[in-house]
């Protein structure tokens, strides 16, 4: 009897590997489920990017009757709102680092493209003068 108590009964040694094991487990899972949320977001981050703005910006001015939760409209003065100027801004403000991301890149080149043309306008003329005389 005296043996099938200890097998029963884990030391602390024991006990910390089954938790070592058990957490390594629960991390595999997690991070299976976070790479398919990632390759979920990496494939349609266009689609999600586009639709968020898109109802950020054009949506209706007051729901339709049929999509409001009955606790709104039993409020009488609950009705939906248009988007004010402040509402744009702050659109406009959280989106300014994605749009400057799209846009540096252009603007880089079109720096490089107009800081070649500056210069090699000058050095043209230079040449163009030292040929006439």
């Amino acid at each position: 009897m005296e043996t099938g108590n200890r097998n029963r009964e884990q030391s602390p040694f024991d006990k910390l590997k089954a938790d070592k094991a058990r957490l390594k487990e629960v991390i595999k899972i997690s991070e299976q489920n976070l790479g398919k949320d990632l390759l979920y977001i990496r494939d349609n981050s266009v689609n999600l990017m586009i639709s968020g703005f898109t109802s950020a910006l054009f949506s209706p001015g007051k729901p339709r009757k049929e999509q409001e939760p009955p606790a709104l409209s039993s409020g009488g003065n609950m009705q939906g709102k248009s988007l004010k100027f402040s509402d744009y801004w702050a659109i406009g403000r959280g989106m300014a680092p994605i749009v400057w991301d799209i846009v540096q890149p252009f603007v880089v080149v079109w720096g490089i493209n107009a800081a070649k043309s500056l210069i090699g306008g000058i050095f043209a003329r230079r040449h163009k003068k030292a040929l006439r005389a």
